[in-house]
């Protein structure tokens, strides 16, 4: 059966995923470059599964689309190839259609925290567990972890040799509120260390930290790329952005940590962000437009009220004035 298929409202995707009935589901963008590629069949029906809902008890497959809509053969889930772009189809295993809903699960927007005019005891103390934090990431990861690039100083300035690279926090201090309510650090992490090393929510643990240098922290907040501890801590790219990144292999440093006991990177936090990255950027058309600029700016509290994320701009806008009494 040929089908109409649906255009994805971000053009330039090369991997698109429909149902039935040509309503586009998923998109990815996939390198042109085969030696850049990083999704295998069983990863992508993995992140199929994490952005849609299927009926209970059903058995689903991704088939390919020929030229003119009509089903191809079954993408198998064990090939140890890598997909190739093009157009793909779900449908249960006797090709027949599927009733397919996606999770309401969307990627919570990332703050850089700004300092308030006025400083104070929790401020100072907040900002000695970002130090110890900064510091610990350092000494554990050396260079970026992804790009492997070393630090180096500028040579004509007195800068520290770590000025071009920055500790990146992976679930972001802004949502403590979400973080102490699904107790995510007894179930995420393993660093016993007191609140005075790591805070009283662990979220400045190096458990929850890697070091990038400053482009890729900005991809990495804005979730234009994540990490796949569960395909050999390989970089997932989204964006032409960060695809020279694509397929390689978070450096040992951070997987590992050094003989300081645990101090390596939470697995568990890695899967946290790559799935924001794909409500992010996989959902298609049902995910909405992102109606928040990239920083708070000087929105009044009518404007931000009127949103439709009004409450979660609410948390992140206190946050950024009252974090420092609860880190």
């Amino acid at each position: 059966m040929a089908r109409t298929l649906e255009e994805p409202r971000k053009r330039g995707l090369n991997l698109r995923i429909y149902d039935d009935s040509g309503a586009v589901l998923a998109v990815l963008r996939i390198p042109e470059d085969t030696a850049r590629r990083s999704i295998n069949p069983e990863m992508l029906y993995r992140y199929c599964g994490e952005i849609m809902i299927f009926p209970a008890g059903a058995s689903w497959a991704i088939f390919r689309l020929r030229a003119n809509g009509a089903t191809g053969r079954r993408l198998d889930q064990g090939s140890p190839r890598m997909v190739e772009p093009g157009y793909y189809v779900i449908l249960d295993r006797d090709l027949k259609p599927l009733s397919i809903r996606f999770t309401d699960n969307v990627a919570p927007r990332r703050i850089r925290t700004r300092s308030p005019s006025s400083s104070s005891q929790a401020r100072s103390e907040r900002n000695q567990l970002q130090t110890k934090f900064r510091n610990s990431i350092r000494a554990r990861d050396v260079r970026c972890v992804v790009s492997d690039t070393v630090p180096e100083p500028d040579e004509d300035a007195d800068d520290s040799p770590f000025a071009a690279m920055q500790a990146v926090h992976i679930y972001p201090t802004s949502r403590i509120s979400e973080w102490n309510q699904h107790n995510y650090r007894r179930l995420w992490m393993t660093d016993t260390r007191p609140a005075s090393e790591i805070g009283q929510t662990g979220l400045f643990s190096p458990q929850n930290g890697l070091l990038l240098n400053t482009y890729l922290h900005d991809l990495w907040d804005s979730y234009k790329f994540g990490i796949d501890p569960d395909a050999n801590y390989r970089v997932i790219s989204f964006t032409s952005k960060s695809q020279e990144y694509s397929g390689r292999s978070l450096l040992n440093s951070a997987r590992y940590g050094t003989r300081e006991a645990n101090n390596h990177v939470s697995p568990d936090l890695l899967r946290w962000h790559l799935r924001m990255c794909l409500y992010k950027n996989m959902k298609a058309n049902a995910e909405p437009h992102n109606v928040w600029e990239e920083d708070l700016g000087s929105d009044d509290m009518e404007a931000i009220l009127s949103q439709p994320d009004a409450a979660e701009r609410m948390e992140v806008e206190l946050f950024t004035r009252l974090g420092a009494q609860v880190a």
